[in-house]
């Protein structure tokens, strides 16, 4: 990949770039944010929806907590993996929480760290989708079809990427990018999606929400165009960047 040739006027943003930003986990994502807002950022339908998802469900988990709370039980009380449909990072999102409001003193502490993260959520999405404050752009449905290719494409990457909401997300992407856009897509800057990872949780959702990062290393990068090379074309291949990676190209 060549810098010179990366397009920044405009970027797909993988969920994870989303909920860095909404729940300030890191700096990256509130650079890209705060500092860039001419940059157009944007997503597709499957990316907003499985996003809304994901914040409809930990805001259900905090008011499940709460009312636990109400009911007489303490934080020790509650095991969090009762709650319904946890993703992988449901889970770690529950036990970071726990572990947080385990080391509070009072309860009044307690629930002003469940208020807070609650807080975070629906105020992050506003500020993400909700007009006039919207800062991510949902791409027009007509330039993300589901195409024959775009299926395709999909089961293809089944070998690559482990998640089938992430690769909804680079079929979007790639079909976005053959319509006009820019072709560049940022994700976080971990790698747990191409190669190894956990076990499933028993008895849980475990493809939808779980915005986990691809693997940019090369050879990440180098297995996903290969395979939408093979469906689409060379010239549709994305520009596969980590949101530092990004922002180290921008003015």
């Amino acid at each position: 990949m060549s810098s010179q040739n990366v397009d920044t006027s405009e970027a797909f943003l993988d969920n994870s770039v989303l909920l860095d930003y909404t729940l300030d986990e890191r700096d990256d994502a509130t650079e890209l944010f705060e500092e860039y807002s001419d940059v157009g950022k944007l997503t597709s339908e499957n990316g907003h929806e499985e996003y809304e998802k994901l914040k409809n469900r930990r805001v259900d988990f905090v008011d499940w907590v709460k009312e636990k709370l109400n009911n007489g039980q303490r934080i020790g009380d509650i095991n969090p993996l009762d709650f319904p449909n946890l993703s992988y990072n449901d889970e770690s999102f529950a036990r970071d929480l726990f572990g947080e409001c385990a080391n509070l003193e009072s309860r009044e502490e307690v629930f002003a760290r469940l208020k807070e993260e609650r807080n975070k959520l629906l105020v992050g999405y506003k500020n993400l989708f909700e007009e006039p404050l919207g800062e991510v752009e949902i791409i027009d449905p007509s330039k993300t079809p589901v195409t024959d290719d775009w299926d395709t494409l999909h089961y293809r990457l089944n070998t690559v990427v482990n998640n089938s909401n992430d690769q909804s997300l680079l079929c979007d992407a790639t079909e976005w990018h053959t319509r006009g856009g820019s072709g560049t897509f940022v994700s976080m800057d971990t790698s747990d999606i191409v190669g190894d990872r956990e076990e499933p949780i028993p008895g849980a959702d475990n493809t939808i929400g779980d915005f986990a990062s691809f693997a940019l290393d090369a050879g990440g990068r180098q297995e996903i165009n290969d395979t939408i090379a093979i469906v689409y074309s060379t010239a549709a291949k994305l520009d596969l960047l980590q949101t530092r990676e990004f922002l180290d190209l921008l003015p």
